[in-house]
């Protein structure tokens, strides 16, 4: 039997596994209204309203509160978010820079 907090749970997870689909094929930053432009575009998602892109950029910012350093994103700007360096790293070399932070990947909006 499912319930009511299972199911909002899985929705959140569903927020953040679309999240990392669409940031792991841009290769770049997105803002949170790109992210969903995109998921959209490509059938992740069936609409996208301003709701839905504040319920991913809340997703997004407690996951990365929440997990720390073990979270896969990383916040490059307000509502912009990028995978961190270790997931990026496996497929295309990317590292972080001399400072210990997370470089900013290429492109905005």
């Amino acid at each position: 039997m499912t319930t009511h907090s299972s199911t909002i749970s899985n929705i959140l997870d569903t927020y953040k596994n679309i999240a990392y689909q669409v940031l792991k094929k841009a290769n770049k930053a997105l803002a949170s209204k790109e992210i969903m432009k995109i998921a959209t575009k490509h059938g992740l998602l069936k609409t996208t309203t301003e709701a839905k892109e504040a319920l991913m950029t809340s997703q997004l910012m407690t996951d990365i509160r929440n997990r720390g350093k073990r979270s896969l994103f990383v916040r490059t700007a307000p509502s912009t978010f990028a995978l961190m360096a270790r997931e990026n790293k496996k497929s295309t070399g990317y590292n972080r820079s001399p400072k210990g932070r997370t470089s900013q990947m290429g492109g905005s909006r």
